[in-house]
C-alpha cells in the first residue's frame, strides 16, 4: 500500500514538474539577453541602419570605451571600435556608409568632443571641441546632413538643443533647457520629440512628451500637464520613438493621476504607445525592469530593451493582427442577395492587440464597421459581416484597424480582398428566401399531422364498430 501511494506521489510530482518547466519555457521565449560577467557596464543600444544588428556600448566610464556589434541572425559579438585609455565614449552614431559618429569625454582634461570616424579612409575628424560644452546626446536628421545636439555649459545649469550642420560644422542654438530636465530628444522626420523633466508642481517631479515642428518651430505638449488634468503627480521618464504609423514608444511607470479623457489609463508598469497628435494610447509590452534605453528597428520587427546590466531583444514583440479564412463564392444567381461574410481575425504577434475596429469596404465605399476586441498573442476572433446586394460586380474589402490606431510589427497585412459578382435569376426562377428553404419543411410536417389524424381516426373506429356474438 505504501508503495502505492509513493509511487502515485511520484507520477503526481513529475507531472506538476513537466508542467512547471513547459511554462517557464514559455515565458520571454521570444527575448534574448546581452549580458556580461565583467564590471563594465551597457549602455545606449541602438539599431544598425540596415536593421541587421544592434550596437551598444561596452566601458566602464574613465576610457578604453568599446562600440560592440550584435548579429541579430547569428547572436555573434563584434568589437568595431574601441576608445583610448581615458576616453570615454558617451554617445555614438552609425551611418548608412558605416562610418561612426562619436561623443567623447577626455577624463583627464574634462573636454568633449564631436569625431566622425571613416572606417573607409582609416581616420577621425574632429567636427567639435570645445573645453565650453558637455555634449550628451545627438540625433541625426535630413538624411544624415544634420544633427541634433543636446549640450550644456560646461558646470552650469544652462543649456540647448542645438542644430549642427556636418559640412559647414555650425552650430546654433535651437530651444533652451535645463541641464537637470533630463531631456531626450527623437527625431522621426520633420518633428522633433523631445522630453523633458519639469518641476513645477510644488516640489514634485513630472514628466512632459512634446513634439516640435523643425521647420515652423511650433512645439506641443502631448501628455504631461495639461490644464484638464485634476490629478497629477509623477511621469516616468519617456523614450521618445518615431514608428511608420507615426506612434511615439514610451517607458510609463507611474499611475497614481488621473485624467478624464484616459480613465484610469496608466494601470500597469511597461511599455506604451501614443500617436504623434497625442491620441490612440495604448499599452505594449509589461516589463519587470525599468530600463534607461528603448530603441526600435526602422522595420518594427526588433526592440531594444536595456539597462546597465543586460539587454532585452525581443523579435516581433509587438501585435500583428490579419484576416484569414473568409471563404465565399465568387458568384451568386440572386435578384436580391443576403450576403454573410464569416472572417476570422488572428493575432499571430507576440503581445495583445488593443481594441481596434474592422471595415467591410463595398466598390469603394464603407458599408459596416465592427468592433474588433483585445485578441491576446495566437488567438483567432470569428467577426461576421452582413449585407444586401442586387445584380452586379463588387469589390469586397475587408480592413482590421483601418485608421492605424493600434501599432503592430506588419502594418501591410491588415486587409482582405475579393471580387463576387451577382446576376439576376432568369424569369420565373423562384428566389431563394428562407421561406422557400423552409417550405418543403412545413409540407412536410403538415403532412405527418395529416396521416396521423387519419391513422388515428382509422384505429378509433375500428375500436367502435360491434363486435360479432358469440353463439
Amino acid at each position: 500500500m505504501n508503495r502505492l501511494i509513493l509511487f502515485i506521489f511520484f507520477i503526481f510530482t513529475s507531472i506538476l514538474n513537466i508542467i512547471s518547466f513547459a511554462y517557464c519555457q514559455s515565458i520571454d521565449t521570444h527575448s534574448v539577453i546581452i549580458t556580461y560577467d565583467d564590471e563594465r557596464y551597457i549602455s545606449d543600444p541602438k539599431f544598425t541602419p540596415n536593421d541587421d544588428g544592434l550596437l551598444y556600448i561596452h566601458g566602464n566610464g574613465s576610457g578604453a570605451d568599446e562600440i560592440i556589434q550584435y548579429n541579430l541572425t547569428s547572436g555573434l559579438k563584434k568589437n568595431i571600435y574601441t576608445s583610448d585609455e581615458h576616453i570615454n565614449i558617451v554617445d555614438f552614431l552609425l551611418f548608412s556608409n558605416n562610418d561612426l559618429l562619436l561623443i567623447k569625454h577626455d577624463t583627464q582634461s574634462d573636454e568633449y568632443s564631436l569625431v566622425r570616424k571613416s572606417f573607409l579612409l582609416s581616420q577621425e575628424t574632429v567636427l567639435i571641441k570645445d573645453n565650453g560644452k558637455e555634449i550628451w546626446h545627438m540625433e541625426l536628421i535630413k538624411n544624415e546632413t544634420c544633427l541634433f545636439l543636446r549640450y550644456h555649459e560646461l558646470h552650469q545649469e544652462k543649456g540647448w538643443i542645438g542644430f549642427f550642420t556636418l559640412d559647414s560644422r555650425i552650430l546654433k542654438p535651437f530651444m533652451e533647457i535645463l541641464k537637470y530636465e533630463y531631456v531626450d530628444i527623437n527625431n522621426d522626420g520633420d518633428t522633433l520629440f523631445l522630453t523633458n523633466l519639469s518641476h513645477s508642481i510644488g516640489i514634485e517631479e513630472s514628466y512632459d512628451l512634446w513634439s516640435i515642428d523643425i521647420e515652423k518651430n511650433i512645439s506641443t505638449m502631448l501628455t504631461g500637464r495639461k490644464s484638464h488634468y485634476e490629478h497629477f503627480e509623477e511621469f516616468s521618464e519617456y523614450h521618445p520613438m518615431g514608428t511608420p504609423n507615426e506612434k511615439i514608444i514610451f517607458w510609463a511607470t507611474h499611475h497614481d493621476w488621473f485624467d478624464p479623457l484616459w480613465p484610469n489609463y496608466w494601470t500597469e508598469d511597461g511599455l506604451y504607445a501614443i500617436s504623434v497628435d497625442g491620441s490612440h494610447p495604448e499599452f505594449l509590452l509589461p516589463l519587470n525592469e525599468e530600463p534607461l534605453w528603448i530603441s526600435m528597428s526602422k522595420d518594427c520587427k526588433w526592440l531594444s530593451i536595456g539597462n546597465q546590466e543586460k539587454i532585452y531583444l525581443y523579435e516581433n514583440a509587438l501585435p500583428d493582427v490579419k484576416p484569414i479564412n473568409a471563404d465565399i463564392p465568387e458568384f451568386f444567381e440572386s435578384n436580391n442577395l443576403s450576403l454573410s461574410i464569416p472572417i476570422n481575425i488572428t493575432n499571430t504577434g507576440s503581445t495583445y492587440f488593443s481594441s481596434s475596429s474592422a471595415r467591410l469596404i463595398i466598390n469603394g465605399e464603407i458599408v459596416q464597421e465592427l468592433p474588433v476586441p483585445e485578441l491576446e498573442s495566437n488567438v483567432t476572433e470569428l467577426m461576421t459581416f452582413n449585407t444586401y446586394l442586387s445584380p452586379g460586380f463588387y469589390n469586397i474589402t475587408i480592413s482590421i484597424d483601418p485608421d492605424n490606431q493600434v501599432i503592430e510589427s506588419d502594418e501591410t497585412n491588415n486587409i482582405w480582398t475579393t471580387q463576387i459578382e451577382v446576376i439576376p435569376k432568369p424569369p420565373g426562377t423562384a428566389e431563394v428566401t428562407a421561406l422557400n428553404t423552409l417550405l418543403p419543411i412545413i409540407l412536410i410536417f403538415v403532412s405527418l399531422i395529416v396521416y396521423g389524424v387519419v391513422i388515428t381516426r382509422k384505429l378509433m373506429g375500428e375500436r367502435d364498430r360491434p363486435g360479432k356474438r358469440r353463439k
